[in-house]
């Protein structure tokens, strides 16, 4: 005989939320997306037409969001945004590139162009890192560098 185990309490669904700014600023949410979904979604950011992907799990006050952005040349921001964290919702705690500390970065966020300090803007593929492990673990990857700039 197989002894069921069930989970203490049930996953919490994820929301994928995309911004095409080739469509206006059109937006689109998919619910309980593949971890293929949201690395293709991160892989198709360019800094033009598509500027943001968000990944989201909880509800209203108690949602925490990733948001990554930008693309330009294979180099984005990625946050995070936790209820948890003093300042919810004003302050995001971003993952930061060791190399670079000097200098501002230009790239395209919420379809607007914005001049942020160089640190914040990491590799794609480190923003692939820390989404994978916000996707499996619901936490920040503790192997990156994470500060609230």
């Amino acid at each position: 005989m197989r002894t069921r185990i069930t989970p203490l309490c049930p996953p919490t669904p994820f929301r994928l939320h995309e911004r095409d700014d080739g469509q206006g600023g059109s937006k689109s949410v998919t619910e309980n997306p593949t971890w293929n979904g949201i690395a293709a979604a991160i892989g198709r950011l360019d800094n033009e037409s598509f500027t943001d992907v968000s990944i989201e799990y909880g509800e209203g006050a108690d949602a925490t969001n990733m948001l990554v952005s930008g693309g330009r040349d294979e180099r984005v921001v990625c946050c995070v945004a936790r209820p948890d964290d003093p300042g919810w919702g004003q302050d995001f705690r971003h993952v930061v590139d060791r190399e670079w500390r000097q200098g501002t970065f230009e790239q395209v966020i919420g379809g607007q162009e914005s001049d942020l300090p160089a640190m914040l803007s990491v590799p794609r593929e480190t923003a692939l890192q820390a989404a994978r492990y916000f996707v499996e673990h619901r936490a920040l990857d503790p192997e990156l560098d994470w500060k609230i700039p």
